[in-house]
């Protein structure tokens, strides 16, 4: 079913309109209760290794945690970033009044202030959440006193040690196992880059609950037979009674995908007792090493790109509607004058040889797909949308519809083309609000005498389907609205 906007303006008052068109609404978020600051509960992050960029996405996952849910947060780091007997972690008296403890530890030699500190705060009862790493969190030598008690540290709390794993260019394919308040929100199954660490048979621990499992997909993409696969996620209590939530995944790009960040923001939620968040986990940008990955590409970024195989953009506009490039991006298709799809969760794969050296691919699109247009006219002719080019490829006839290019706003994209005689300048944006976020075109049009119908989406089985509060899996394409610009007045909206 598709959403279209009916466009008529009065030949004898020649004058130039502004609509504005709310696509969907897409994002269920909370809202806040009035609590200070000071209330709210602080997180201590405790990070030291030297393979996933820790040093970085922690502070991003931090500043997240404290932007966009109100927690405090302290982020305490060993820039001593090889593992050995010159670390040691500043400012551990933080744990003295953190609610949750957060670790990203590999091989460690920390002194006894430090490892002193750390047992206080987990013989108090007080709840842990763990990245990959930290299930070998220390390493000290065989003569050390410390060796036997502390390089046991992730089987004793954490609810496995570290044991082996399927290699450095291998992936993982997840799927989540049962229900559980972590799961809120999370599809039951997505990717990620880190490859998979092996903990089976005996890891965890029989009392734990295993939240995700975790197959590894091998460079040559050929995924792992049953023996290989193994829990990447799962609940545990500590040895002093407090709450554990360990994932062997975090990769650096583990944390663009949309499913993962919302596994880590309900884990902390979890950790702290509290109901899953009812609102998006945002993304945050952490750097890959990736130079093609890690550029910033300005505002917008003109490219191919395929949103599946059957809609392909040959000529796109790929526009990012939030800083962080993962809460909302459109393509607009400059040869169809139409939206090819809006979507949540990242960017595009970069798969290109103008990007990564790939021959004879597209970029994709990377991340959620939430709405989409098929490959037509986004704007009709003698109200029909059908495509009357000789090929499949190339710019609808002039007098149809014809691009001109495209103006900057600071960081705002504002497009130009014509249709017919009428002149339009558009720009997308995400239109948020205490309750709701929603996808939104807005319309700057020309003079005309007659009227036009433009194509704003189209609903997938013709069945408007809410995105709820974080039921399990992805939700469709939310909107059911249309809109009708009246002959005397502004745009009226009609929902349905």
């Amino acid at each position: 079913m598709s959403i279209s906007y009916n466009l008529h303006n009065d030949s004898l008052k020649q004058t130039k309109r502004t609509v504005t068109c709310l696509l969907a609404i897409l994002l269920t978020l909370s809202t806040f209760a009035s609590i200070s600051h000071a209330q709210q509960p602080h997180i201590v992050f405790v990070v030291g290794e030297n393979e996933y960029r820790s040093e970085v996405t922690m502070p991003a996952l931090a500043k997240v945690l404290a932007d966009h849910y109100g927690f405090r947060t302290t982020v305490l780091i060993d820039y001593v970033i090889q593992g050995g007997a010159g670390n040691s972690i500043n400012g551990l008296e933080a744990l003295e009044t953190a609610d949750l403890l957060v670790l990203y530890l590999r091989f460690r030699q920390l002194p006894d202030d430090n490892l002193e500190m750390l047992q206080k705060y987990i013989d108090r009862g007080a709840p842990i959440l763990a990245f990959r790493t930290t299930t070998h969190a220390f390493n000290y030598r065989n003569s050390d006193q410390r060796a036997e008690f502390w390089n046991s540290f992730g089987a004793r709390e954490l609810g496995a040690p570290w044991i082996r794993h399927y290699g450095h260019g291998a992936s993982t394919d997840a799927t989540t196992i049962g229900e559980h308040p972590i799961l809120q929100g999370v599809s039951p199954e997505f990717h990620v880059r880190s490859w998979t660490y092996h903990v089976r048979p005996n890891y965890p621990p029989e009392d734990a609950q295993i939240l995700v499992h975790g197959r590894p997909v091998f460079p040559d993409k050929r995924r792992g037979d049953e023996k290989t696969v193994n829990p990447i996620a799962w609940t545990h209590t500590h040895t002093g009674g407090g709450r554990v939530f360990t994932t062997t995944m975090g990769h650096p790009e583990d944390f663009n995908v949309v499913d993962f960040r919302r596994l880590v923001v309900n884990g902390v939620y979890w950790c702290l007792d509290r109901d899953a968040p009812q609102r998006y986990a945002p993304g945050w940008r952490a750097k890959t090493g990736q130079r093609w990955r890690d550029m910033d590409y300005g505002p917008f970024l003109s490219t191919a790109v395929a949103v599946h195989p059957k809609n392909l953009t040959y000529k796109g506009i790929i526009i990012p509607l939030t800083p962080d490039h993962t809460g909302g991006t459109v393509v607009f298709d400059t040869d169809l004058l139409r939206y090819s799809a809006g979507w949540i969760g990242g960017l595009i794969d970069y798969a290109d040889v103008a990007y990564n050296g790939w021959h004879q691919s597209f970029p994709s699109i990377e991340g959620e797909l939430l709405w989409e247009n098929k490959v037509g006219p986004g704007w009709a002719k003698n109200d029909s949308f059908e495509d009357t080019r000789s090929v499949p490829f190339g710019p609808l006839p002039k007098d149809w519809a014809h691009w001109k290019g495209l103006y900057l706003h600071k960081n705002r994209v504002i497009l130009s083309y014509t249709v017919g005689t009428r002149s339009v300048l558009e720009s997308p944006t995400l239109e948020s609000g205490d309750k709701a976020s929603a996808f939104s075109r807005t319309f700057h049009l020309g003079p005309s005498t007659s009227s036009t119908l433009v194509r704003v989406a189209t609903i997938p089985d013709g069945k408007p389907s809410a995105l709820p509060k974080f039921s399990r899996g992805t939700g469709g394409c939310t909107m059911s609205t249309k809109y009708r610009t009246r002959r005397t007045g502004q745009p009226t909206r009609r929902s349905g």
